[in-house]
């Protein structure tokens, strides 16, 4: 097993084998632009799914990583996923909220756009759900799930700011 530790000064992840202590890969964060967004620095999420580490910034950047060897499998962003904010955020890209707003699946990363919640809410927030073998969209859904997001008995189930309601996605007949 790896745990892992991210440094948002330098945008350096490293893997440690959590027996030995011994670092087994080191890797930077990147994005096809070089640098990452600077609001990416407020805090990283790292989530371990399936052999893959998930891990992802308030400046919507969203990586994919082989938890035992370091390699990057994928990478991509909320602009590259739904188009640019404009104005809609003070952002100037669409914020992934980094605190309790997630749930994984081994096909599925299910990722919150937000920011805490200080009203006014800022319009186009949606949740995500990100194929985890190639970081394309599955799916988005309008709202802003800020909150805690989570998955029991296959439906996934989240509060949405925007009205105050509870929503459970699950398969439908077609799955």
């Amino acid at each position: 097993r790896i745990r892992t530790i991210t440094n948002v000064v330098n945008n350096k992840i490293d893997g440690f084998n959590i027996r030995t202590g011994q670092k087994v890969w080191s890797s930077t964060l990147q994005t096809p632009s070089g640098d990452t967004n600077v609001y990416d620095s407020f805090g990283f999420k790292a989530a371990p799914v399936a052999g893959k580490l998930v891990l992802f910034g308030l400046g919507g950047d969203v990586w994919a990583y082989n938890s035992q060897t370091g390699e990057e499998l994928w990478y991509t962003n909320t602009t590259q996923l739904i188009g640019p904010s404009g104005i809609e955020t003070p952002y100037g890209t669409w914020p992934l909220w980094v605190f309790s707003s997630q749930a994984y699946t081994p096909e599925v990363a299910y990722l919150a756009i937000g920011h805490e919640y200080n009203p006014p809410l800022f319009h186009g927030g949606q949740l995500l759900a990100i194929n985890m073998t190639d970081g394309s969209l599955v799916w988005s859904e309008l709202g802003a799930y800020i909150r805690s997001v989570a998955i029991a008995n296959g439906v996934l189930l989240s509060l949405n700011a925007y009205d105050n309601q509870i929503y459970a996605f699950g398969k439908g007949p077609t799955k």
